[in-house]
C-alpha cells in the first residue's frame, strides 16, 4: 500500500518518535511510505529506515510542489501524526489527492478543537485506551471511527544489560499530562 505520512516538526517528543516507529513499522511491513515534515533532528532517521522524506516549507510555490510530489507519488492512504499543523497540511492534502485520512492523536482534546476537525478525518489513531475513552465519551465521536495502536508499533527490544548493584535510572518523555497513561510507567 502507498502511504503518506504528515508528521509536522520532528523534534525530540512522543508524537515525533511516535512517527519514527511507525514509519518503521510500516515499511517492514512491506509498505511503500513517504514522509512529508516541516523539519526537525529526527527526519534523516526516516530516510534511514527507507522512505523519501519531503521537507515541507510554507508559502504558495512549496505548495505546488507538495502537490505534485503527492500525483506522483499517488497515495492510496494519508496520515497526520503530528498535532495542528500536521493536521491541517494532511488536510488540505487529502483533499487534493482524493484519499482519506487518519489523524494520530496522542492528548486530550478541547471541545473547541474536536468540533474544528476537517471532514477529510475517515477515521483516529489514539495511543492508548484512556484516550479512546475520552473522544467517545466526552467529545462524541464514534467508536467505530477509533483505534488504539499503543506507541505505533512495538519498538525492537534492546538488549538489557546487568546493573544488579547499581541504583535504576528511569526515565519518561513528554509532559507529565492528564490522558498520558503515566499510571502504567509508574508501575
Amino acid at each position: 500500500m502507498r502511504i503518506v505520512l504528515f508528521a509536522g516538526q520532528l523534534s525530540y517528543s512522543n508524537p515525533a518518535l511516535y512517527t519514527v516507529a511507525l514509519t518503521r513499522g510500516l515499511v517492514d511491513r512491506g509498505h511503500d511510505v513517504q514522509v512529508v515534515v516541516h523539519g526537525g533532528p529526527l527526519a534523516d532517521r526516516l530516510e534511514e529506515i527507507g522512505c523519501e522524506v519531503y521537507r515541507f516549507r510554507s508559502g504558495f510555490l512549496a505548495q505546488r510542489r507538495l502537490a505534485q510530489f503527492l500525483r506522483e507519488f499517488k497515495p492510496q492512504i494519508s496520515q497526520a501524526t503530528g498535532g495542528q499543523l500536521a493536521l491541517a497540511t494532511g488536510a488540505r492534502l487529502a483533499r487534493a489527492a482524493e484519499v482519506p485520512l487518519i489523524h494520530t492523536i496522542h492528548a486530550w482534546l478541547s471541545q473547541d478543537q474536536a468540533e474544528r476537525y476537517p471532514p477529510e478525518v475517515a477515521h483516529f489513531v489514539v495511543v492508548n485506551q484512556t484516550l479512546r475513552e475520552h473522544l467517545v465519551n466526552e467529545r462524541n465521536v464514534r467508536k467505530t471511527m477509533i483505534r488504539v495502536i499503543p506507541y505505533g508499533v512495538e519498538p525492537q527490544e534492546i538488549a538489557r544489560v546487568s546493573h544488579e548493584e547499581k541504583i535504576p535510572v528511569i526515565g519518561t518523555v513528554g509532559r507529565l499530562a492528564q490522558g498520558r497513561r503515566h499510571d502504567e510507567f509508574i508501575r
